[in-house]
């Protein structure tokens, strides 16, 4: 199984990337967890919607046509981890591998929540994309921890 977390942004904080370093080193090597990031370049100048479209496509085309996509967006449907734990055992057990879309400030386009499988909300808040790669990493690896009876998450 591969997750692959695609993402757009500036220059990571140094404290962000300090904290995706330490996640992605305790995910296990089974779950093949990859950081995929793309400069926003200028879109910052086009109107929002033909910046969304823009990076839309760059995220789209890092995407493997079989890999099961799931687009964040805060329209979808907010997972508690037990249950995000119980999706990554299903999805390891139909060999599935997983690429997860992180949008620019603008959000992702509309082709891109109209490829994903499964549309995904970290919450009702609003969080800096940054901020929201260390989040779904963090995720990830308490997800597994349940999945392998590892005391980090606790009930």
């Amino acid at each position: 199984m591969r997750i692959k977390l695609i993402s757009l942004g500036q220059k990571t904080p140094s404290w962000i990337k300090e904290g995706l370093d330490e996640y992605m080193q305790r995910i296990p090597c089974e779950f093949n967890f990859q950081l995929v990031e793309f400069p926003l370049k200028n879109h910052g100048k086009l109107p929002t919607e033909q910046a969304k479209i823009a990076e839309g496509k760059i995220l789209l085309n890092a995407l493997h046509p079989q890999d099961f996509c799931i687009s964040l967006d805060e329209h979808g449907k907010e997972l508690t981890t037990q249950v995000l734990s119980q999706k990554l055992q299903h999805w390891q057990n139909e060999a599935q591998n997983i690429s997860i879309l992180i949008g620019g400030p603008a959000g992702l386009s509309k082709e891109c929540l109209e490829h994903a499988d499964f549309i995904w909300s970290l919450s009702q808040l609003t969080f800096p994309h940054q901020m929201v790669k260390l989040i779904i990493t963090e995720q990830v690896y308490r997800a597994i921890s349940i999945l392998k009876g590892h005391p980090y998450h606790r009930e």
